[in-house]
């Protein structure tokens, strides 16, 4: 790391860090290193160190503006229109949270393998009872049940928690010392294979005690008669062997240890461990041979399906062929079909195609046809509004290549239909229409649902189609809206959220406002364009001139509902004018022009300005917070603030004219406003309506800086040549050191943070250093150090300005 010579002040001594070497110089001592040495003999050495080092603190990144949730795209596709409880459905859909709240892989890999338990012995246990035992017990709790399964005279109690278990009861009763070692030896495994403690850092495991570990594993796998026992120490041998990262010595356990086990009846346990040896397979480099073996895991049990389908590798064309050539049957080329396809829609209509070609009747076709559906409403769902709003939707279908993709996949459901070898047409069919729609043929679309509905009957899936329909249609309900029938568009918008499909998915409200938003931009309607897809405050945040005429105008008709719905205003129509007429008002005052500024606020009611809020932009202060109380003078609302601002400007150009004593005043006054209604000032909100504190970080990258929920971003007031000027001219009208004093000190300020607005500053306000200012920026504070000292308001100034007191030294 590069060495940084920092310096940190403190108001009882000063710290200089030179990488490695911290110089603390404070009560008469230095101290450098492990040294005490006397100051005074080495001042002159440090002194000039301490004026002419750059001081560089730690540059904090500059904060990024992300979206508080990954953007996926909209779907309107309902989770009852396809059997979205299939197995292999979570893979492929994308219903919000159905699956987080109704798949849960954990839960089914314990069930399994239970309820595997419970039906070895008889059915005897409830599933849970034997996940009590086998998940919840200790080591000591398992070693007190096999003491009592060894009991011939079944005298032993079992373990306290589990007296009432019925599991527990069974393998004690029958003497199932076989379960009993296995389970003891399982728990002792444990510790090896889970995850323990900061899942962002790597558990260190003890290879040794692993490879002990197998070796007493492989004899206690000798040594047991069950082969129901013999397939789960099996699975715990080859999974302590790939945790341990010894790839071939997986590959050796299972080859030794499975012909050993009589596999005549299915077990979720062969699969478990089939697993660890595909993922020793891939780190051997034998991708085709793990990608074969994913696939069988994925297509036979469910509570691996998860690991699988994420294990799933094929890195090029020659692996996929070797791992079509391991297939045994047409099933089983399917099921690898189905997991290309649902990894990477690259090939997904390809990859249908074959699955169609080899097993026209695999339900899993349907869902993976839904799911392409799903990556194509991703890009044709969408309009610039929404990538402005959410940024770009992932998805593994590239944008460039989605016409063809839609193309070839309307081909191929309309061939699909038309064979009629598809075990539901009639949900082909409704897809068929949304291709249509989403290749913008909305004509076409409506007489396929309409021919297909009057094909549907009252059965279950049917009502089910007919819902989706119903959704669909919505759905071109809002893309139908004639943005350019300015008088009847919004009215008509508010029947579409009538509508009872609507409120059934939570992207139409978005979809629609960005749909509307669109329309209105595209017709010259940029103020609605705003309204209609985002919040009515986000226009004060970098305001436009185009944007607040456009609703100027729509709040001057005599129907503004747009405006009233949106901004949940009365019908008053002086208090929805005045809202954009102080916004304009506060736009040209941020542009340096009081005049425009109060020639637009005088148009507020009279009413309406009573109810304005209220500032004291005025006062001269030297503090550099912000938000704290205001001083006892006078508040005024915005239209007075300017009207004064105004009279404030012809005063001093007067008094210049006439060399009134009182210029400089005047002057002073002026440049106390610009300063204060800026970014910088207690009294920012005069002249902005939103001011975020952590674009102090990134000032050079302003004035405008990105925003969530703000299309034009946040505009912040960091100009301060104007104050800088009226300062200038109050200082050189100034016929007192007192009032000299005070305006170079407000001078070097103004300086000071334009320094800090700077590229090439790598000062961040926080720091606990001190900004170190180039010659240009520093003249001001060099007059009033040089040339007014021994002032009464330079004694009171240097005691509460910190950075003051450090350029004086």
């Amino acid at each position: 790391m590069q060495n940084r010579t920092k310096m940190t002040l403190d108001p009882r001594c000063w710290t200089l860090d030179l990488g490695h070497w911290t110089l603390e110089l404070g009560c008469g001592n230095l101290k450098l290193g492990t040294w005490n040495l006397d100051l005074g003999r080495w001042a002159l050495v440090l002194a000039p160190l301490l004026i002419f080092s750059s001081f560089t603190p730690y540059h904090a990144p500059s904060p990024c503006v992300p979206h508080s949730q990954p953007f996926y795209g909209y779907s309107f596709i309902d989770a009852d229109f396809v059997d979205a409880s299939a197995a292999y459905a979570p893979f492929f859909l994308r219903f919000g949270d159905y699956y987080e709240l109704n798949y849960n892989p954990v839960e089914i890999q314990k069930k399994e393998n239970c309820e595997e338990w419970s039906e070895r012995f008889c059915s005897k246990a409830k599933w849970e009872e034997v996940a009590a035992v086998i998940y919840a017990s200790d080591e000591y709790e398992l070693a007190s049940l096999h003491i009592s399964a060894s009991d011939p005279k079944r005298r032993t109690p079992l373990p306290f928690r589990l007296e009432d278990n019925d599991f527990a009861y069974v393998v004690a009763y029958n003497g199932c010392v076989e379960v009993t070692r296995y389970l003891t030896f399982a728990k002792r495994c444990e510790e090896h294979v889970v995850a323990r403690g900061d899942k962002w850092i790597a558990s260190q495991r003890n290879v040794s005690v692993m490879l002990d570990l197998i070796q007493e594993g492989k004899q206690r796998f000798e040594d047991t008669q069950s082969h129901f026992v013999r397939m789960r120490y099996a699975y715990q041998l080859v999974r302590l062997a790939h945790y341990a990262g010894a790839w071939q010595m997986t590959l050796d356990l299972f080859n030794e240890l499975m012909p050993k086990v009589d596999r005549k009846k299915k077990s979720v346990i062969f699969y478990w461990t089939l697993g660890h040896v595909a993922g020793a397979m891939q780190k051997l480099g034998m991708y085709p041979e793990a990608a074969y073996r994913y696939s069988l895991i994925f297509r036979s049990c469910p509570s691996k399906r998860s690991q699988a389908y994420r294990s799933f590798k094929i890195r090029n064309d020659d692996d996929w062929q070797k791992a079509l050539r391991l297939c045994n049957s047409d099933a089983e080329k399917s099921t690898l079909y189905i997991l290309r396809a649902g990894g990477s829609h690259t090939w997904a209509v390809a990859d249908m195609e074959a699955i169609y070609a080899l097993d026209p009747q695999n339900p899993q076709l349907e869902l993976l046809l839904v799911s392409d559906v799903q990556e194509l409403e991703k890009i044709f769902l969408r309009t610039s509004v929404t990538d402005e709003k959410n940024g770009r939707a992932l998805g593994k279908l590239k944008r460039e290549a989605a016409s063809k993709h839609l193309l070839n996949l309307q081909k191929f459901v309309r061939r699909a239909i038309r064979e009629q070898q598809i075990p539901d047409p009639k949900t082909w069919r409704a897809v068929d229409g949304y291709l249509e729609l989403l290749a913008n043929d909305r004509y076409a679309a409506a007489k396929t649902w309409d021919r297909l509905e009057n094909d549907l009957d009252s059965s279950k899936p049917d009502k089910n189609i007919f819902q989706q329909l119903e959704i669909w249609r919505c759905v071109l309900a809002v893309m139908n809206l004639d943005t350019t029938a300015t008088d009847t568009v919004d009215h008509l918008a508010y029947k579409v959220r009538s509508l009872a499909a609507f409120g059934q998915n939570p992207n139409f409200e978005p979809f629609l406002q960005e749909w509307l938003s669109r329309g209105y931009a595209e017709n010259n309607h940029p103020g609605k364009a705003m309204f209609a897809a985002y919040a009515p405050h986000t226009i004060r945040y970098n305001p436009r001139l185009d944007v607040i005429e456009d609703l100027l105008r729509l709040a001057n008709t005599n129907d503004p509902i747009l405006l009233e719905k949106t901004m949940k205003l009365d019908t008053n129509p002086d208090r929805i004018k005045a809202y954009f007429l102080e916004t304009k008002g506060v736009y040209f005052l941020s542009q340096g022009e009081p005049e425009a500024a109060a020639a637009v606020l005088r148009l507020i009611s009279p009413g309406e300005q009573m109810l304005m809020t209220q500032f004291v932009p005025f006062a001269n202060r030297f503090g550099e917070k912000i938000n704290r109380e205001s001083p006892r003078e006078t508040a005024f609302n915005r239209l007075q603030i300017v009207e004064q601002l105004i009279q404030l400007e012809q005063e001093a150009k007067a008094a210049e004219a006439l060399k009134d004593t009182n210029e400089a005043k005047i002057w002073l006054r002026l440049g106390d406003f610009w300063y204060n209604t800026s970014y910088f000032g207690y009294e920012w909100e005069v002249r902005d309506f939103y001011r975020d504190g952590m674009n102090q970080l990134r000032l050079a990258q302003g004035p405008v800086f990105p925003m969530e929920g703000a299309p034009d971003g946040n505009r912040e007031n960091l100009d301060l040549a104007l104050a800088l000027n009226f300062y200038e001219r109050a200082y050189r009208a100034a016929d007192t050191q007192e009032m000299k004093a005070r305006t170079a000190f407000m001078a070097a300020r103004c300086q000071q943070k334009m320094w800090l607005c700077n590229p090439e500053c790598r000062y961040r306000p926080g720091s606990q250093l001190i900004p170190v200012l180039p010659p240009d920026y520093m003249i001001y504070y060099d007059v009033l150090i040089a040339k007014h000292s021994r002032t009464k308001y330079y004694e009171t100034v240097v005691k509460e300005c910190k950075w003051l007191e450090a350029y004086a030294r």
